[in-house]
């Protein structure tokens, strides 16, 4: 408490900021406001059923289905296990077949170490925690770049300009509903800014602001995100006397802030090896071992830095993986202004420091060609990363070029002070436009009222039964204190895998998901599993449960 009140007091000295703070909450709540004043939740809930029912997935948005399906059950385990006090948190509810469940420390998609679940005792439900992550996310993307722009000496309307371009960017649009990635994506800005102010300053408060932004973006809940920022972090501070001399001429090497350095680094490996160590330990005996990604960016793709929408609509993207694994849209505003500091490259202005240029622009081409060109690397794991990801590491470095133009822009004596605002506005409602909508928010209903089926299991009295689905809930049914032999993680056992392979007619996995058609009900009793959900009449059993096409049959 005391370092965040000392946090507070050094930000308002800075009177920018507090505009900049009201700015950006202005922006947040425009965006979320159907979330924040509403009671709807930024998850497409319009797919619960359709996943529940096993009919066409046929919602607003099926393509951020992963954050219904997949991310929020995650989250509501996590959430039910705090508010009972549980110290270890493990998912009971997914891959039951021989085991206790998930042990959720061990999955990079958990976020069962981040330090907003302090604020868990403050909500009386998952949904509305999950909501609240998510606007802290979107808020802090803005700020944290705005502050790192302003710790390059940038303008406050440059940098406001720059954080609304992040903030509203396809990367954070496109993933918000996630409730973890945006956070991972969100803090990199704020750790750089937080770097660049204690090379000014030497004030230890900005080495306490980079440890709690790393940890956040450590546990936001995506290790591959995460790794990526982290990648561009140690660039910044290996280059930042050459990126920016006149910082690097304040350096002041004393004991003490050698001392303070190398407790803040200590600090920091030691939260990292706290959290990725259980991770590393699981993923050798996951299913996702030796699996690798041969996906990469092509030409095509690059479309959607300048026309996200050239296939007609996202749904009828043509392209590896999906259409959101490649949305790099940033507006066409910064794209304008980086060609005119490519005009001011070849003119060869002399009044503007190019080394900030030279190193965002080897970040983005860096970023592009890890896109485009397949790369095996040593560690086995990383190679099962989709490299498609890395396209917000591209776009923060060409925001950042588009603000540095800018920059020089409005230095010129041919500026007037009213053009940068309609620039920052032009940015906004151009970003909007195209993505505002992307992430649906929606009533909660289908989440809280599950379909007739689902009600008969949990009114039975086996607690926590385990059943064998054929309809394909993934891990909704761990909304519901219903456990399957199945579920949705990219830490599955490859032994457990490999016993359903032995017994199933049909498999239908691939390395998150595990899901099978298993007709050896011995084999399912040797599981332990109470029920089997189905489609199908099955043979010499009759069903406890019939509502339209759906069965429950008792083993």
């Amino acid at each position: 408490m005391w370092y965040t009140y000392h946090i507070v007091k050094e930000l308002l000295k800075r009177k920018s900021y507090i505009i900049a703070i009201a700015f950006f909450c202005s922006t947040t709540i425009f965006v979320l406001f159907p979330t924040i004043f509403q009671g709807k939740v930024p998850l497409p809930t319009d797919l619960a059923h359709d996943y529940l029912l096993d009919e066409p997935k046929e919602g607003e948005n099926p393509l951020i289905r992963d954050s219904v399906v997949q991310l929020y059950p995650n989250a509501h385990v996590m959430f039910t296990a705090y508010k009972e006090g549980d110290s270890v948190v493990v998912n009971p509810y997914i891959f039951a077949g021989d085991s206790q469940g998930l042990n959720m420390a061990a999955s990079g998609q958990s976020t069962l170490w981040s330090p907003l679940n302090v604020f868990i005792p403050l909500f009386n439900s998952s949904l509305a925690f999950f909501s609240f992550i998510i606007v802290v996310y979107c808020l802090l993307s803005g700020v944290g770049m705005y502050a790192f722009l302003r710790s390059m000496k940038l303008d406050v309307g440059v940098a406001i300009f720059g954080g609304v371009v992040f903030q509203l960017s396809a990367p954070l649009l496109g993933w918000m509903a996630w409730g973890t990635i945006s956070g991972a994506i969100a803090m990199l800005p704020l750790m750089l800014a937080a770097i660049s102010y204690y090379r000014q300053t030497h004030n230890p408060i900005w080495l306490v602001v980079f440890t709690i932004a790393q940890y956040i973006s450590l546990t936001a809940g995506h290790l591959q995100f995460y790794l990526y920022g982290m990648g561009v972090v140690f660039l910044y501070i290996f280059f930042l006397p050459l990126i920016h001399p006149v910082l690097a001429d304040k350096i002041k090497n004393s004991l003490r802030n050698w001392m303070l350095v190398g407790i803040t680094a200590l600090v920091n490996m030691v939260a990292v090896l706290f959290v990725i160590t259980p991770f590393v330990q699981a993923i050798s005996l996951s299913h996702r071992t030796g699996l690798s990604d041969t996906s990469y960016l092509q030409l095509q793709n690059l479309l959607q830095f300048i026309y996200p929408n050239a296939w007609g609509s996202y749904q009828d993207y043509a392209g590896p993986l999906n259409y959101l694994e490649s949305a790099g849209y940033i507006g066409i505003l910064p794209l304008v202004l980086i060609g005119i500091g490519v005009v001011l490259a070849i003119r060869r202005v002399k009044d503007i420091n190019w080394s900030p240029y030279i190193f965002w622009l080897a970040v983005a081409v860096t970023g592009l060609g890890y896109m485009m060109v397949p790369t095996t690397w040593p560690i086995e794991f990383i190679n099962s990363f989709p490299p498609f990801r890395a396209i917000f590491i591209v776009d923060f470095a060409l925001i950042i070029l588009a603000a540095l133009v800018l920059q020089h822009l409005i230095t010129t004596r041919l500026w007037k002070p009213w053009y940068t605002a309609g620039i920052i506005a032009i940015a906004f409602m151009n970003q909007w436009m195209v993505f505002g909508g992307f992430t649906p928010q929606q009533d909660p209903e289908p989440l809280l009222n599950p379909p007739a089926y689902v009600t008969y299991l949990r009114e039975q009295d086996i607690e926590q039964p385990l059943v064998y689905s054929e309809i394909s809930p993934l891990n909704l049914y761990s909304l519901y204190g219903i456990r399957s032999i199945f579920g949705y993680d990219s830490m599955y056992f490859e032994s457990y895998y490999q016993n359903i392979k032995l017994h199933a007619k049909k498999m239908k996995s691939h390395r998150n998901i595990l899901n099978a058609k298993i007709t050896d009900r011995n084999f399912l009793r040797e599981l332990g599993v109470n029920y089997i959900i189905t489609k199908r009449e099955l043979q010499q059993i009759e069903p406890v449960f019939q509502d339209d096409d759906i069965r429950i049959y008792a083993l």
